[in-house]
């Protein structure tokens, strides 16, 4: 009886243990998404490097590091669709999108998609705004 419960249950910690130890070495991973000259470079450069820099139009897509949060900048491409145009296709993904004004919003259908202006709070509870302080996305991440 004895051999027989601790054969159960030494594979059942080892289990446990084995999913606990996977999950916390999985990386989160956000995207920042939209239109050019919205502020997503601006933000990455503030969040994960603490600078503030004079940005460029960015020609590639690229991904950063933050706290073991992956955070990629996603370039917009010609698509007629706004979940295609801005690389919305990952529901694994928590996409951040930035716009310009409230007409740029669009339905995210089943993904994770968080509105996000850098600014003044116009009253608009589907957009995080930032009013000019990029810092303040991190508690969103």
């Amino acid at each position: 009886m004895f051999i027989l419960l601790f054969s159960l249950i030494i594979p059942l910690l080892l289990i446990i243990l084995f999913i606990n130890f996977n999950k916390k070495n999985k990386s989160k991973v956000v995207a920042f998404v939209g239109p050019r000259g919205t502020g997503k470079t601006t933000c990455l450069y503030q969040i994960c490097k603490n600078m503030s820099v004079k940005t460029v139009p960015t020609l590639s897509n690229y991904e950063l590091q933050y706290n073991n949060i992956t955070i990629r900048e996603v370039i917009p491409n010609k698509e007629k669709d706004p979940l295609l145009k801005y690389g919305v296709i990952d529901k694994n993904v928590n996409y951040f999108c930035f716009i310009k004004n409230e007409n740029d919003i669009f339905d995210s259908k089943d993904f994770s998609v968080k509105f996000v202006s850098l600014g003044e709070n116009k009253g608009n509870k589907n957009v995080i705004y930032l009013e000019n302080d990029p810092k303040k996305l991190i508690k969103f991440i």
